[in-house]
This record gives structure tokens, C-alpha cells and sequence, in this order.
């Protein structure tokens, strides 16, 4: 699926996603989305149980504008 439709479809959602296709400095293009939460954490089963079984680039993502009192530390 492509990455534009899946940030349509998951809007304000966390997703782990399966990337199927990136560019070179891995911008996510098309991918599987395995699975979505409301909370980040909700997620990390989900990742643990597919940990070793794909070779394909596994992301978690949020779809949604972050709010203005949250910092991010990359």
C-alpha cells in the first residue's frame, strides 16, 4: 500500500509497518501495515513476535501532527 494512503487510513495512529519499498536514505514509500494503536506501547508485542522472521525493514510510525508541548530527542 502506499505510504500516502496508509498516513490517510491511520490518521492520529501509531502503525507498525512492514516496508515493502524506500528511498535511498529510507523514506518509507510502500508498505504492510501488521499492525495499529492509539498508544505507542501497544505495538511492541506485535514487533517482538515478528522480530527474526522478515528480512524487510520493519518500521513504527506516527501518522498524525504532534503536538506543540512534546519534545522529540531523535
Amino acid at each position: 500500500m502506499k505510504y500516502s494512503t496508509i498516513e490517510k487510513k491511520y490518521k492520529n495512529k501509531w502503525v507498525l509497518l512492514e516496508c515493502t519499498k524506500t528511498t535511498e536514505d529510507f523514506k518509507i514509500l510502500d508498505a504492510n501495515v501488521l499492525a495499529s494503536a492509539k498508544q505507542k506501547e501497544e505495538l511492541y508485542e506485535p514487533r517482538r513476535k515478528i522480530s527474526g522472521k522478515t528480512s524487510s525493514l520493519i518500521a513504527i510510525e506516527y501518522l498524525g501532527e504532534i503536538p506543540e508541548d512534546i519534545v522529540l530527542i531523535m
